[in-house]
């Protein structure tokens, strides 16, 4: 199952960007990180593939 989307929660992403969340926050707000989508009512979440991608382009 290729076509499966997988999100990533908060504290993943941190982990896999060594960023904190209010950089995060910033740079999704100037357009230089990808957005977030919502998991819940108070749960924000990226897809996979936008960090992943995210990531490869900085490498």
């Amino acid at each position: 199952m290729e076509n499966q989307i997988t999100l990533l929660s908060k504290e993943k992403v941190i982990n896999m960007t060594s960023l904190s969340y209010p950089t995060i926050w910033r740079m999704m707000k100037k357009g230089t990180f990808p957005k977030s989508v919502s998991a819940s009512n108070r749960r924000v979440a990226w897809f996979a593939k936008d960090i992943e991608q995210w990531l490869s382009e900085r490498a």
